[in-house]
C-alpha cells in the first residue's frame, strides 16, 4: 500500500510539473528533463509512469478536460436549480430555477476564466489543443457544445433580442475564451475584464436586463 501511495504521489507531481511546462512552452518546447527536475524525480520514474512525452501530454490534456467538464456541469446544474450550494465553480450569482440561460453562459465563461487562471492542467490542455491533435480532442469540446446548447435554449425561450443569432454569440464566447487561453500572463488584467465585456455584450443581445451580470 505504501508503495502504491508513493507511486500515486510521484505521478501527481509529474502531472503538475508537466502541466506548468506544457502550458508555458507547448508540446514541442517541453523538456522532459525540466519536468523531472521540477517534480523532483528521475527520468526512470517518469518513464515508469509515462512511456514518452506524448503519453504524458495526453494525461495532462485529459485531466484538463475533466476539470473543465466538471465545472461546466456544476454551473449548469446550479442554474437549473438542482444544486443550491453556490461557490467555487463559477456559480456565484447563478441560482434558482428562474436563472436565465444567458446567466448560465456567463457562469460557464466565468468558470473557464477561473480555471485558466488557477489550473495549470487546464491552461496546458488549451495550449496542447492549439499545438496538435490529442486523444481527447480539442479542449473547446469540453465546454463549447454546452454553451451552444444553452444559447439555443435562450433563443427559443425568448432571452435573445430578435435578430440575434445564437451561433454568433457562441462564436464570440469561443473567441473570448481562446484569447484568454492564449494569454502569456494568466494572472494579468485581461482576465478581470471578462465581466465588463459580457456586460456590454448582454446589453446588446437581450431585450431586458435578465442576463446581465450583477
Amino acid at each position: 500500500m505504501a508503495s502504491q501511495e508513493r507511486a500515486e504521489r510521484t505521478r501527481r507531481r509529474l502531472l503538475e510539473a508537466a502541466a506548468e511546462e506544457l502550458s508555458q512552452h507547448g508540446f514541442d518546447g517541453t523538456s522532459l528533463q525540466r519536468v523531472c527536475r521540477a517534480a523532483g524525480v528521475t527520468m526512470g520514474a517518469l518513464t515508469f509512469h509515462f512511456s514518452n512525452k506524448m503519453s504524458l501530454a495526453d494525461a495532462v490534456h485529459a485531466h484538463g478536460h475533466a476539470l473543465t467538464r466538471t465545472m461546466v456541469t456544476a454551473v449548469v446544474t446550479a442554474g437549473e436549480g438542482r444544486d443550491g450550494d453556490r461557490g467555487g465553480d463559477g456559480t456565484e450569482g447563478f441560482t434558482g430555477k428562474d436563472t436565465p440561460r444567458l446567466r448560465q453562459v456567463v457562469g460557464v465563461t466565468d468558470g473557464l476564466t477561473r480555471l485558466l487562471r488557477e489550473e495549470p492542467t487546464v491552461r496546458a490542455a488549451a495550449r496542447l489543443s492549439r499545438d496538435r491533435t490529442l486523444k481527447d480532442g480539442h479542449w473547446n469540446d469540453s465546454w463549447l457544445p454546452r454553451v451552444h446548447e444553452l444559447l439555443e435554449l435562450a433563443h427559443r425561450e425568448g432571452e435573445l433580442r430578435s435578430g440575434v443569432n445564437p451561433h454568433s454569440v457562441a462564436l464570440l464566447a469561443r473567441l473570448l475564451i481562446s484569447g484568454l487561453a492564449a494569454s502569456t500572463e494568466p494572472d494579468g488584467e485581461t482576465f478581470d475584464q471578462l465581466g465588463a465585456i459580457w456586460g456590454l455584450v448582454l446589453s446588446g443581445i437581450t431585450g431586458d436586463d435578465r442576463g446581465k451580470p450583477d
